[in-house]
């Protein structure tokens, strides 16, 4: 999460005629009653690292306003639902940090290319869904920053609860489009097969 962050820093400081970084600790976090996002992070030793890195355009002229939002798993053990078997590859779950990759180099991109007209939200909800005595349990319920309360049915269903306070935040951005990026299930993979993403659009 903290090399995440680092990372994002590098792109804003690279970057600094169009980006803009801010990276929200755990004290932070709480105070935005971030509970769904926190939730997830509480098992681990390493701390959880919430990035928003924002792209305005030179000149100004804001046409359109998106938001990027990518999931940050650092690493995924399935948290009380271990991930157990040979098709669960909890030896690979470093990748589950893909979609905030994804999105990190988006804006990297941004930065090079320098696009007119649009204002760009780049957001992470970076940590490590470990096991701990201070990890969430099957049957918690938490809080998400919207109010919501989420009863956790499984601990390995964690990136839909970091998502779900990224989302919230992308929203009090003012954006009029949201895209997010990421590594939910490993059935779609059964659904779809290696080489095809499942993509979900609302209207």
């Amino acid at each position: 999460s903290v090399v995440l962050a680092e990372e994002a820093s590098k792109i804003a400081s690279t970057y600094s005629d169009v980006f803009t970084a801010t990276i929200l600790d755990e004290e932070r976090c709480r105070e935005l009653k971030m509970g769904s996002y926190l939730a997830v992070a509480a098992a681990s030793a390493n701390p959880p690292r919430f990035i928003h890195l924002c792209y305005k355009p030179p000149g100004g002229n804001v046409k359109r306003k998106l938001a990027i939002v990518g999931k940050g798993l650092t690493f995924d053990s399935g948290g009380y639902n271990i991930k157990i078997g040979a098709v669960c590859n909890i030896e690979l779950m470093k990748w589950d940090m893909g979609g905030s990759a994804a999105v990190l180099g988006a804006a990297k991109a941004l930065g090079e290319i320098k696009p007119p007209g649009v204002e760009v939200h780049f957001i992470v909800a970076a940590c490590e869904n470990m096991i701990s005595g201070t990890g969430m349990r099957p049957g918690d319920i938490v809080t998400a920053s919207n109010g919501k309360t989420i009863e956790v049915d499984n601990t390995d269903a964690e990136g839909r609860l970091t998502l779900a306070d990224a989302l919230v935040y992308a929203c009090k951005q003012g954006v009029d489009k949201i895209i997010d990026l990421a590594t939910l299930t490993g059935f779609c993979r059964v659904a779809l097969g290696p080489s095809i993403a499942a993509s979900l659009q609302g209207f």
